[in-house]
């Protein structure tokens, strides 16, 4: 036990590192498996840090609030956002998805509720390790279910004919918007989970180069 305590305390912020980027590669996974090519889930999971930090910071709230809050403000970004650019396809979403990544960013720098360039400071440090892997848990599980459900398989459906996918009675925006929420969803909620985790969140934390990092996680 006190090896497994010395590893821990040497290697714990990689270990942690391990757990949200998982959950927010499989937060893309869910996007990737209708078929579409989106790099803004970094954005989301910006969108949800900022929402659960500002929320401890600010207005005091617990812990589990602000986590449900910044999720659930994910969400609804990827609603307001989805609807317009779900129609698009390939690299034109992934265009789309990477420019709303970057109104984030800018968007963070510049307002003073976020803590400008500098970042969110004095952000409550109550993430552990097994909150992590308990939720990337269960969101590998939720995936997998989801999988196997008529919405799964009509996702499936959709990345490999759309057009037939369509002529089965599929939905095909409903089913492509659903599969974006629940992507934001998890990527919001490790953006929280992540924001209580380094006592600080800056811009750059989930900026470019964290978006195609999770692609290249879900082609490995």
């Amino acid at each position: 036990m006190e090896q497994l305590i010395q590893f821990y305390a040497i290697y714990g912020s990689l270990i942690n590192f391990i757990g949200i980027n998982a959950l927010l590669a499989l937060s893309l996974n869910v996007t990737l498996a209708a078929g579409m090519l989106s790099l803004g889930n970094a954005a989301f999971a910006a969108v949800g840090g900022y929402t659960a930090g500002i929320l401890t910071v600010h207005f005091k709230l617990p812990f589990i609030v602000a986590l449900g809050s910044g999720a659930l403000m994910a969400g609804l970004v990827a609603v307001v956002l989805g609807l317009p650019v779900l129609r698009l396809k390939g690299v034109f979403l992934a265009m789309a998805t990477l420019a709303f990544g970057e109104v984030v960013r800018i968007a963070a720098v510049n307002l003073e509720v976020t803590g400008g360039a500098e970042g969110l400071t004095g952000i409550p440090n109550v993430t552990t390790a097994w909150m992590i892997f308990l939720v990337l848990g269960l969101a590998a599980y939720f995936v997998a279910v989801l999988r196997r459900s008529q919405l799964g398989w009509g996702l499936l459906s959709i990345r490999e004919d759309e057009t037939a996918a369509a002529c089965l009675g599929i939905p095909i925006l409903r089913y492509k918007l659903l599969a974006f929420v629940i992507g934001a969803m998890l990527a919001g909620l490790a953006g929280a989970m992540c924001a209580h985790l380094n006592y600080l969140l800056t811009p750059r934390d989930f900026g470019f180069f964290v978006a195609v990092d999770l692609l290249i996680y879900n082609i490995v």
